[in-house]
This record gives structure tokens, C-alpha cells and sequence, in this order.
């Protein structure tokens, strides 16, 4: 059993997601460690990575409520959303607010919403909003998701393109917010990027080896230019479901020599790699299932925030993430003769890697700073707490 907390004593977000946490979700971890005045905990199905992602307050769904539910409740096990039970763990811990992590996890936890009586946030990152809605079976996500926007207090998008896609699947404009994801410049070295007169030159792709990643538009186009430069070398760290087609690839196109598959890679290492690395590439589509990045992928964030010049396609909320000339190159999805002209021409012009790196950051430090966008999420907690105290009062 829970200890009991006075919630007048502490204003406590649940933080639900249904994995706590997959190595690719940074940027949840860095919303939990950097509340300042709101107390985090976590809500969850399954536990993983938390020599990774450590933190003191994990709690299991199912260590929330009776260890023998009534009969009509393990009817909800059944249904796409928690028993009510669950809400009992909740309300011994004293939570206020739910913040619900990928609209999914909002579906889910609608009964427990309407059991505390406590406004619940809920955040979409990308297939909630492009591949679930399409999924033959998972159509009735559509009607699922209606629900969800009538009963959720506030939804957030990462950028204008993901709110303008919440619009349309029937989400009332004035309960969607744009609210950037950030990420801890203090923990990203900056580095003016020079030529390399010695050693590698290093193109990075970071990503999930999925379609909507477009990795494999990137190491053609990597192809198409490592013939000029002897020294250029394509790093990709990351895994996936497609991993055995990108290693025919590079095997068809000869490139076995000059990219090298990483893995997943802990964060601390990712970190390192990018160091070491001279251009990032993000060549992101929209998949045939109509996945898509939905907002942008935070690595480019954290890419520009160490200085690298950016490479990217105009998809999602890239746009919004990667300023076109400034910090990096955009380029129509699935284009590759335009991301390889536009690897050519930074490679032929390292005059332009200290511009471009210096302006990422500024940029960075500017719209995407961790510490800047937990507050703004505290102040949506503000909002939405002040709003239910004068409803009830």
C-alpha cells in the first residue's frame, strides 16, 4: 500500500505512459527530472531501462488497485482503457493531474480520469496522430480519439503541423497547444565543426530502423557522394525491423566499407558519436502506412544544440525544428538527388559548418531549452488546476 500525501502540500502529476521507458524517449525522462514545482511520478504497465532512466517513483498499474478486482471491473481488462481501481493508487499517492503520454495512454486512462475528477493532460508524439488512425482494424481509433478530445483538458503537439493534425481528426482548436519538446543544453557540449584534415569525415543518421525514417533514401544518397571524398564515413546508430533490407543495401551499393551500423546506442554514447561527427542526416518520409515523425525527431534538436549542421527533409514539424539556410538544408521527402546535392554542398563548403552550428544552438537555446519548456508546461498545469478550482468553487 501507498503512503498517503496531503495534495494541498504537494501539487503531484502522474505522469502514465504505457513503458517506462524505451531508450528512445528521452525527452519524457527529461520532463519527470526537470519539474520544479510540481512533484512527478510514473504510472505504468512494464519497467524497462531503468539503469538508464533512474528515478524513485515507478509505480505499476496493477500494484495500484485490489489484488482480486470485482467481477464487473475485470470486464474493463477486457476494454481499451484502465479499471477503475487503478485510480486507487493514484489517489493515495494525492494526485492532481494526469499527463498522459501518447494519445493512446489518454484513451486508456479516461475511467480513471472520471474517478479522481482531475483535469488530465494528454501529449501525442507521432503515430497517435499519422498511424493509428489508418490501422484497418484500429479505425475506430478515429471514434476513440473524439472521445478522448471531449474529455481531455488539454492536448499538446509538438509543433503546427501535429496541432493542424489534431484539428482535422476532430480535436477543438482551443484544447490543442503547440508545446515544444526540449532537451538539456547544459548537457550538450557545443562545438564549432571544422573540415577534417585528419581522420574521418562523418555523416550521422540517429533513428528507429522504421520506414518513416527513411533511412534507406539516406544511405543512397551517402552513395552518391562518398565517391569524392575517400574520408567520408556514414554512421548510423539505431535498430529496428528493417535492419536486415538497409544491410542488402549497403551491401548492394559496395558501401559495406564506408557505413557503419551502430546499434542502439545509450544516450551518453549517442552524445559521443555526435562529437565525433561533422553533419547530421534526417531523411524522414511519410510511410505507406501513414506513419510519420508527427512532430520531429528530438535528435535534431540535440544535433543543432552541439553545433552540427542539419540535413533534413521537409516533413512534419521538421520545418519547425530546422531552420532552412540557417541551421541546416531541408529537402523534399524521398528526394534523393536533392539530399545529396545538399550533403555535396556542405561537404564542398566546411566554410559554412561554424554559421550554421552557431546558429542551431542560438536557436536551441532559444525555443527548445528543457528548462524553458517544463516551465511552460508547469504554467499549463497553473492553468488547468486554477481552472477546475473556480469550476468547483
Amino acid at each position: 500500500m501507498m503512503e498517503a500525501v496531503n495534495v494541498r502540500e504537494n501539487r503531484v502529476v502522474a505522469h502514465c505512459v504505457s513503458v517506462y521507458l524505451p531508450i528512445t524517449q528521452t525527452w519524457i525522462y527529461g520532463q519527470l527530472v526537470q519539474m520544479r514545482r510540481y512533484h512527478s511520478c510514473v504510472f505504468t504497465n512494464s519497467v524497462r531501462n531503468v539503469d538508464l532512466f533512474p528515478f524513485s517513483e515507478v509505480y505499476l498499474y496493477r500494484q495500484c488497485g485490489d489484488r482480486q478486482l470485482p467481477a464487473l471491473e475485470r470486464v474493463f481488462l477486457k476494454l481499451p482503457q484502465y479499471p477503475p481501481t487503478y485510480a486507487q493508487g493514484m489517489r493515495e499517492r494525492g494526485v492532481c493531474l494526469l499527463h498522459a503520454h501518447f494519445g493512446s495512454e489518454g484513451f486508456r486512462l479516461l475511467t480513471i480520469r472520471a474517478v479522481l475528477r482531475v483535469p488530465m493532460v494528454v501529449a501525442f508524439y507521432g503515430y497517435d496522430v499519422s498511424e493509428l488512425p489508418r490501422r484497418g482494424a484500429l479505425r475506430r481509433w478515429r471514434f476513440w480519439l473524439r472521445f478522448l478530445f471531449l474529455m481531455a483538458d488539454r492536448v499538446l503537439a509538438e509543433g503546427p503541423y501535429m496541432r493542424q493534425c489534431l484539428i482535422r481528426l476532430g480535436c477543438p482548436p482551443r484544447k490543442v497547444q503547440v508545446h515544444h519538446l526540449g532537451v538539456d543544453v547544459r548537457k550538450l557540449p557545443f562545438a564549432v565543426r571544422g573540415f577534417p584534415y585528419h581522420g574521418p569525415m562523418r555523416i550521422l543518421i540517429a533513428a528507429s530502423f522504421r520506414e518513416k525514417k527513411g533511412i534507406g533514401y539516406g544511405i543512397e544518397a551517402f552513395g552518391r557522394v562518398a565517391s569524392k571524398w575517400n574520408r567520408l564515413e556514414l554512421v548510423i546508430v539505431g535498430d529496428g525491423p528493417l535492419r536486415p533490407q538497409i544491410e542488402r543495401q549497403i551491401s548492394q551499393l559496395g558501401l559495406g566499407d564506408r557505413v557503419r551500423l551502430m546499434g542502439y546506442q545509450p544516450y551518453e554514447r549517442l552524445i559521443a558519436i555526435a562529437q565525433e561527427s561533422h553533419i547530421v542526416m534526417a531523411p524522414s518520409v511519410t510511410a505507406s502506412n501513414g506513419d510519420t515523425e508527427g512532430g520531429a525527431p528530438v535528435f535534431l534538436i540535440e544535433a543543432q544544440a552541439m553545433g552540427l549542421p542539419v540535413v533534413a527533409t521537409r516533413h512534419a514539424d521538421i520545418p519547425e525544428v530546422v531552420q532552412d539556410g540557417k541551421t541546416g538544408y531541408l529537402v523534399p521527402e524521398r528526394d534523393i538527388d536533392a539530399l545529396a546535392e545538399r550533403l555535396e554542398y556542405l561537404l564542398d563548403h566546411p566554410d559554412l559548418w561554424p554559421e550554421l552550428g552557431t546558429n542551431g544552438r542560438r536557436y536551441v537555446e532559444a525555443k527548445f531549452s528543457l528548462e524553458q519548456q517544463v516551465a511552460k508546461l508547469e504554467d499549463i498545469y497553473d492553468d488547468l488546476l486554477r481552472r477546475r478550482k473556480g469550476a468547483i468553487g
